[in-house]
């Protein structure tokens, strides 16, 4: 589109213009032909250290039904003709047993360690003239490889008998069942090393001789992954996005108890770094309501609030905004200030109540005036938490409500009596949540919601403090469901930093297990923390962007409104992981968020089984790393390490190093639509306003800007940010005398 003076000049129309450069090759299937395994040569089983360690073990089996551990290599304990574990599984086998192939004595078998005999003595055997087949799984493509393989018989029957092991396109080697022919000879293994171009890798066993015993045989089997550095740990994370937890309502945090002034003189840009999707795209925030009070600690924040939420509303369309009360006026407690007591009583020696609830509509009315009404309502921030001093600071207010009237004022009756205000007033609109309490230990939350009506209630909301979820009181988020009649409501966790996991571990440790542990046991809708402001964009000593900045930034950057908490799991209790997809509409692939957390003090290979998860659209297909974590040299916090797209991205499962201590987020595909979309277009008042399609988030707007007589060319520039937006205004100005814009594919 181009604009020129004094009138448009529009070449092509006004339709906007979308330009796509693709290369799209041929989708081959990786699963047509397995990769040729190179085996070594046949060698004959001699002590422990026949047992190889290097590169990383991916799994190792016997089948003698007892696990066991040879050279420091574990080996799980297997009893099927069918699979061992998980990972491998057989055909043409016939049946098995657990000590046959172990029941003489003799040397050198009676040299051979217990759990070296323990590994061998058991084995899998197919008829006679029947070749077994071995399939390996859940590799991970492009992997280097290497498989171990051994047959033993140390009975005197096994000495004239031989199996042959190979794969398709690869060599043949011939083992030994038993080296002396006599009792307690000893077998062969093999090693055999190939790189994975697939997520299965399939080999024959073949008997080779005498007639009528010529069956083959397995008795023990390691895979191990030369691409992954020696004593790395590995794990496998199954990803089922078919089954659902709960729908994501927000990441976010407070900007409260004074807080506004501190980010308010700071500057929009930092209010960018907090809430545009470019920045930590926060995308839930937690607001006091200071209307009405008089004293010097709440000096100009109501103002400031409706900035606060102007803003928010501007970056975050599909933001959720909540607003509570630190305290209400000093007129309405029984101390005549914001600071410590609870509600006053009237000449009847009654709570106000219905003063309270008058004082929420008229707030709110204000708030209406000024287009900033909230979405949620919670009527006091902390009820059952009586403050003792402090009266310098907004955040020090408060007023204790009891969950039933008796010496305090009750937090039902001021509950109800702020709903039926609501309702009478107009704001109907606007949904109660609560009872906010300090945290959920004892019973708390239940104690205040059974007094409660469940349809006067649009959510439940709590906070941590004193609960350590991150450790010892987990349990605490796993029952809090049962503790409440309405388990089916939305449950916001709506103020906590995160536990303090010690002096052996990063800061922001405890924060990434707590978020974990919230939306994986209590299947929350939404976190906040406490403090957007110092507790995550300035350090206290006035550095920007704390470490807890990045942690959120690993849920919120990716997670928004709207999206499903669906289901993962993890082989290793040290390595937490949870699984979100979103979806931008008919056409769009979804787009899989997983973040993983590695609570070891070592280094954790993780394969992730996105085989099932491509979009079937090429131009949709992305994998995104992003890491937290002091990994060797470098020092990541919210880094994109990895980013791959296209045709190579399908049918396959992908691995990830997880440092000790480290949080990672992985993104599947990208989410964003590829087809072609129109730029649309209005001018107001000298402005040029340009929008695109939602499903088209992710595009990049360029533009160019020549003289009349230049027209197009190829002088193209991208709009700094345009990614993360579907609409640009630019002013239209006498010195460009013809500008054009485009979108392009990322």
């Amino acid at each position: 589109m181009g604009r020129g003076v004094p009138g448009w000049n529009c070449p092509g129309g006004l339709s906007g213009f979308l330009w796509l450069a693709v290369a799209v090759g041929l989708l081959a299937s990786l699963n047509s032909v397995a990769a040729p395994i190179t085996w070594g040569k046949a060698t004959t089983i001699s002590n422990d250290t026949d047992v190889v360690t290097s590169g990383s073990l991916a799994y190792a089996y016997d089948d003698a039904y007892y696990p066991t551990a040879v050279n420091g290599v574990p080996f799980g304990g297997g009893n099927s003709y069918t699979a061992l574990g998980t990972n491998i599984t057989l055909s043409g086998s016939y049946s098995w047993s657990n000590t046959a192939f172990g029941s003489s004595a003799g040397s050198p078998w009676d040299g051979l360690s217990l759990f070296y005999q323990t590994l061998l003595r058991g084995g899998v055997y197919a008829a006679n003239n029947v070749p077994m087949s071995v399939t390996l799984s859940n590799l991970v493509v492009g992997h280097a490889y290497l498989v171990q393989v051994w047959v033993n018989d140390n009975r005197p029957g096994a000495g004239s008998r031989t199996e042959t092991v190979n794969s398709s396109g690869g060599n043949a080697v011939s083992l030994d069942y038993n080296n002396t022919g006599t009792n307690g000879g000893v077998g062969q293994f093999t090693i055999g090393t190939f790189t994975a171009d697939a997520v299965s890798q399939a080999f024959t066993l073949s008997g080779v001789f005498p007639a009528g015993g010529n069956s083959s045989q397995l008795n023990a089997i390691q895979v191990r992954d030369q691409s992954v550095l020696p004593g790395t740990n590995t794990a496998a994370i199954t990803l089922n996005p078919g089954t659902y937890h709960q729908q994501m309502y927000g990441i976010g945090g407070n900007i409260a108890g004074g807080e506004q002034q501190a980010m308010f003189n700071a500057g929009t840009n930092l209010f960018a770094s907090a809430f545009s999707p470019g920045g930590l795209n926060l995308s839930f925030i937690r607001l006091d309501n200071p209307y009405g009070q008089t004293e010097p600690p709440f000096a100009g924040l109501t103002n400031i609030n409706n900035t606060i939420i102007t803003l928010f509303r501007a970056m975050q369309p599909s933001g959720r905004i909540m607003m509570t009360s630190w305290s209400p006026p000093g007129s309405l407690k029984n101390t005549g200030s914001a600071f410590k007591g609870t509600l006053a009583t009237n000449a009847q020696g009654k709570f106000v109540y219905t003063n309270f609830a008058n004082w929420w509509v008229n707030s709110l009315k204000y708030y209406q005036t000024n287009s900033s009404l909230p979405d949620y309502v919670s009527i006091q921030n902390e009820p059952d938490w009586y403050p003792t001093s402090g009266t310098n600071n907004a955040w020090q207010a408060g007023c204790e409500l009891t969950a039933s009237e008796g010496t305090y004022a009750g937090y039902p009756q001021a509950f109800n009596a702020t709903y039926t205000a609501f309702q009478s007033n107009g704001l109907g609109g606007i949904k109660l949540i609560g009872p906010d309490t300090e945290g959920i230990s004892g019973g708390i939350v239940p104690n205040y919601l059974n007094n409660l009506t469940a349809s006067t209630i649009g959510a439940v909301a709590h906070h941590l403090y004193g609960n350590n979820v991150s450790t010892s009181g987990a349990g605490l988020l796993s029952t809090l469901e049962s503790q409440y009649t309405w388990w089916t409501m939305p449950k916001f966790m709506t103020e906590y930093d995160g536990d303090n996991w010690g002096t052996n571990y990063p800061d922001w440790m405890g924060l990434a297990v707590t978020m974990h542990n919230v939306f994986a046991l209590e299947e929350a809708n939404a976190y906040l923390v406490w403090s957007v402001y110092y507790g995550l964009l300035y350090n206290s000593n006035g550095s920007p962007a704390t470490d807890n900045y990045y942690t959120v930034g690993h849920y919120s950057k990716f997670i928004c409104p709207g999206d499903w908490h669906v289901d993962s799991s993890s082989s290793d209790t040290n390595v937490l992981v949870s699984l979100y997809y979103h979806s931008t509409g008919a056409g769009v692939s979804y787009r899989y968020i997983a973040v993983m957390i590695n609570k070891a003090a070592y280094a954790t290979t993780v394969t992730l089984n996105t085989s099932n998860l491509w979009s079937t659209d090429a131009l949709q297909r992305s994998w995104q790393v992003y890491k937290t974590a002091n990994e060797g040299s470098a020092n990541f916090r919210l880094t994109l390490v990895d980013s791959v797209t296209g045709t190579s991205l399908t049918n396959q499962n992908k691995s990830i190093t997880l440092a000790p201590y480290s949080i990672t987020t992985a993104v599947i595909n990208s989410g964003i639509s590829s087809s072609p979309a129109s730029i649309s277009y209005a001018v107001t008042n000298s402005q040029l306003s340009l929008t695109w399609p939602g499903d088209h988030l992710g595009w990049i707007l360029q533009a160019q800007t020549n003289s009349l007589r230049a027209g197009l060319a190829t002088n193209w520039v991208d709009v700094a940010n345009s990614a993360y937006l579907t609409k640009a205004t630019f002013p239209i100005l006498s010195a460009n005398p013809a500008v054009f814009f485009r979108l392009r594919h990322p």
